[in-house]
């Protein structure tokens, strides 16, 4: 009965540490109090990202790197390795020059641009889950990590160029993810 007793105040507490740890993850994001965080763990690896618009967002090396919505098919240009960063943020890595996307701040609109060759603070995202979303399948907003906390939009108003210059995340800011199934992170992100 003693072992029961033991056995039970340790699971307790695992659970109580770990329930601790993913309130702690969840208030590390508070200018999303109302939305979860996409479960990042399960696209490490390759990813294609889908805008409302149904194209494919890419990486067009003949426009700088500049995030587009606007390809019908997904090929290496719209192909993304999604790198997990110790701050529970994630990166994207374009297959098409090799280099990491990045909110450009200093730009007008902030425009998404693959062209950073490290991760720093504007190379960072936090991919929210909307459930709020009519569709079931434009269910992921792209959130920049730094300060103003924007979401990417794709919005026909803007050739679908990827512009991180939303407060909230509407129609224009949902994207499905697609996965090549790999659970293997890149070792070199």
């Amino acid at each position: 009965m003693k072992r029961k007793v033991v056995a039970l105040a340790v699971a307790l507490s695992l659970l109580a540490n770990l329930f601790a740890f993913s309130t702690s993850f969840a208030s590390a994001i508070p200018h999303a109090p109302n939305l979860g965080v996409c479960q990042m763990a399960t696209l490490v690896g390759t990813v294609q990202f889908k805008a409302y618009n149904g194209l494919y967002v890419t990486a067009d090396v003949n426009n700088g790197g500049a995030l587009t919505a606007n390809r019908s098919v997904a090929k290496t240009w719209e192909t993304f390795d999604v790198c997990l960063n110790s701050d529970g943020t994630a990166s994207f890595r374009a297959h098409a020059n090799n280099l990491f996307v990045s909110a450009r701040f200093n730009l007008t609109n902030t425009p998404l641009i693959a062209n950073a060759p490290t991760i720093n603070a504007w190379e960072k995202f936090v991919l929210i889950y909307d459930p709020s979303d009519p569709s079931p399948t434009y269910t992921c907003a792209i959130q920049t990590a730094s300060a103003p906390h924007n979401f990417a939009s794709a919005d026909p108003n803007h050739s679908s160029q990827l512009l991180a210059d939303r407060a909230d995340a509407k129609l224009w800011e949902h994207y499905a993810l697609y996965s090549n199934g790999s659970s293997t992170p890149d070792a070199g992100c």
